[in-house]
């Protein structure tokens, strides 16, 4: 015979089974690809865009032949929309003239939060790989071994 204690043992165990497949698949971050070529803007280097992907902007600047940059496009200090400046190559708010360098950083105030990061890959075959899972500097900065006394920030899906 099966006393409570054994029961809800079991239902527990069953349970976290029947749940730990979907909390691990919300915990992987959703990646989009599209080709470069779909975006004339993103053709040659130093150019840029910002896209809607998922109900999200995104400013796209293709820094290299091989390489983009994938940031949110909102300035941190007043929530303007940035740009991407190829005379000074870095990003720009036209608001109140903080610059941000294409890693996120805070490189002119007034801002002084670094612009969140998307991971993103140009690949040889033209596809754009993003990562839809925003990072915030500092922990790149971990990530790269470099010290930081920032707590890690992640925003989650935004």
């Amino acid at each position: 015979m099966i006393n409570r204690r054994k029961a809800l043992k079991f239902l527990t165990i069953i349970g976290g089974a029947l749940l730990w497949p979907a909390s691990w698949l919300q915990a992987q971050a959703q990646k989009i690809a599209f080709k470069i070529n779909k975006v004339a803007k993103l053709r040659e280097v130093h150019g840029w865009a910002i896209l809607k992907i998922k109900d999200r902007q995104i400013l796209f600047v293709r820094d290299s032949e091989n390489t983009i940059k994938a940031l949110n496009p909102i300035c941190t200090h007043k929530q303007c929309t940035v740009e991407y400046s190829r005379e000074k190559g870095r990003i720009v708010c036209p608001c109140h003239g903080s610059e941000y360098a294409l890693d996120g950083r805070v490189l002119k105030e007034p801002s002084t939060e670094p612009l969140g990061i998307y991971e993103s890959e140009l690949r040889q075959d033209g596809l754009i790989v993003v990562t839809l899972e925003e990072i915030k500097y500092t922990e790149m900065k971990k990530e790269n071994g470099e010290s930081s006394e920032n707590k890690k920030e992640q925003k989650d899906g935004q």
